[in-house]
């Protein structure tokens, strides 16, 4: 921490400790309120005047009996602290201790802690803190230490925790709202999609002074019967004339990122499974025009001239808004199936988007893209790109993972699929398994299976299908080498010759192992298709 930074905490924490005076023993009485905020506040790695500035914000709008404010806070060198502003003084409601802020459970635990303070028929979710960056799965060896990084939440979590969030409070959240970088993505919106009603955050960078908490807390409080609708609406606009007015006096910069006239909108989630259904596809025709090399030149030209957000990555990688890079797709020299296509895009963002601001090019919904092949680690394992072809539109592997099948059987074939999204024990032979239930019967007469997995080191991997009656096959065992992952089919002939004439009826279980200590990595998903010559 800078000694700049340490100046502003002495000057500020102490009058924070002053009036946070913990809940008294006895159970706190239960308010059914109208609007229930929560700020979740992560001030690591060097946000926490930001903060701390936040916090004095919402002390000075206070609360009311129709609104409850509650905030955890995560600054360097002290205790993760939850609080609930009460009037204009911030009351503890429990301390924490080092715990993990950018672990999304801790989310979930935050706001079921809040709702049993004081209840409200209506709910605000605010994440505060860096925005996310470029995807990624962190794997590191076992037992090491947490080590926060300001490339900011790690999204891997946030769709179980939305559930537990839905689950406890019985319905979805009214609003996601994200105090944070980059966060209005579909990505992101995919993994809320049926954890709330509407979304607000930047497409773009915000600067560190991010949404202006007492504007937000007045607008309630004067008006708690604003609809969901509403509120996001607002929000969106005190977001975007904050952020502006904010830059306009200080022209701030953060290491390598610029901050420019912020874009911010409000989603309709609702309307995020449709715009999915959309960029798939799109995601097939590109895959179909990007088989020919020839026209590889013009997708890389598409990216660079699409309108593209930093991250502080190069410029071969980042985010860029989904209908104006459709938009890039839509000329006369594209062929028709990908121009509708793009245009198909172009009217499902129109559909989610409710309001914006910033400029015209920005529609409101950004997404990640890339002018090379490699994808970040972790992205497959992004719900977006587990139910769409997109991710294999980006690494350009659609024709590699869906080659050609043979002549279709008199029998009956199925692909099944399960997402397994667990760590892979570090020196254990016995390892992690998954199964999936093949409900038909029959003697089976080709296996193809597809597995999705990140490894630092896939050299340590052994793995395993077993038939229902107990047939074994090793697929792998310490071939990998240096590779990072698995992502695609399994050669069909490598487990036809094994399993040909097993019943395919019962449990078919993949095992994975890693027999070597040191790396380790994450199964992410697998499927398993299935033909039979007869079934019943």
């Amino acid at each position: 921490m800078t000694l700049t930074a340490r100046l502003i905490v002495a000057l500020l924490l102490p009058n924070l400790a002053a009036v946070a005076q913990p809940w008294p023993s006895s159970s706190p009485r239960r308010i059914e309120a109208k609007w229930n905020v929560y700020v979740y506040m992560n001030g690591l790695p060097d946000l926490e005047r930001f903060a701390l500035r936040d916090i004095e914000e919402m002390k000075r709008a206070g609360g009311s009996d129709d609104v409850n404010l509650f905030v955890q806070i995560a600054i360097p060198d002290h205790p993760v602290r939850r609080y609930r502003i009460e009037g204009h003084e911030a009351r503890l409601i429990s301390e924490l201790g080092r715990i993990n802020p950018f672990d999304f459970e801790n989310l979930a635990d935050f706001v079921i802690e809040s709702n049993q303070v004081a209840e409200a028929g209506r709910h605000c979710v605010v994440i505060w803190g860096h925005g996310s960056g470029l995807p990624q799965i962190p794997v590191a060896s076992r037992g090491a230490p947490f080590n926060p990084s300001p490339r900011g939440f790690p999204l891997r979590r946030l769709s179980r925790a939305a559930e537990r969030i839905t689950r406890r409070l019985g319905g979805p959240v009214d609003i996601w709202g994200h105090d944070s970088c980059l966060m209005q993505r579909l990505e992101v919106g995919y993994d809320l999609r049926n954890a709330g009603r509407f979304m607000v955050g930047p497409e773009s960078n915000l600067d560190g002074d991010g949404w202006d908490y007492r504007e937000l807390m007045n607008l309630l409080t004067e008006d708690p019967g604003l609809e969901p609708f509403e509120l996001a609406q607002s929000m969106a606009r005190l977001i975007f004339e904050n952020s502006r007015a904010s830059l306009a006096g200080s022209g701030e910069k953060s290491g390598p990122v610029t901050f420019e006239t912020p874009i911010v909108s409000a989603v309709d989630l609702s309307k995020v499974d449709a715009l999915a259904q959309a960029l798939d596809r799109l995601s097939i025709e590109l895959s179909h025009f990007a088989s020919d090399p020839g026209r590889m030149a013009a997708l890389v030209t598409a990216h660079y001239a699409a309108r593209r957000y930093s991250s502080g990555a190069t410029a071969a990688s980042s985010y860029v808004d989904l209908a104006d890079l459709a938009a890039q797709f839509t000329g006369a020299g594209m062929p028709p199936a990908l121009r509708r296509s793009a245009r198909g895009v172009q009217r499902a963002v129109e559909a989610a988007v409710i309001t914006r601001y910033g400029d015209d090019r920005s529609r409101g919904i950004s997404i990640y893209h890339q002018a090379h092949s490699l994808l970040p680690t972790g992205y497959r394992a992004r719900g977006l790109a587990r139910d769409t072809r997109w991710d294999e539109y980006l690494s350009l592997e659609l024709s590699a993972n869906l080659p050609p099948r043979a002549p279709p059987l008199a029998g009956r074939e199925s692909i099944y699929e399960s997402y397994v999204d667990t760590p892979i024990p570090d020196d254990d032979f016995q390892g992690i398994s998954d199964s999936i239930e093949v409900p038909f019967s029959g003697a089976v007469s080709s296996v193809r299976l597809f597995i999705d997995l990140q490894h630092s080191y896939l050299g340590d991997l052994e793995i395993r299908l077993r038939s229902p009656g107990g047939r074994k096959v090793t697929l792998f065992s310490r071939t990998g080498g240096n590779g990072q992952g698995i992502h695609g089919w399994i050669d069909t002939a490598r487990l036809a010759k094994p399993f040909r004439d097993e019943e395919a009826k019962g449990e078919w279980r993949l095992e994975v192992a890693d027999l070597e200590s040191s790396d380790s990595g994450i199964w992410v998903s697998w499927k398993l298709e299935i033909s039979t010559a007869m079934n019943e």
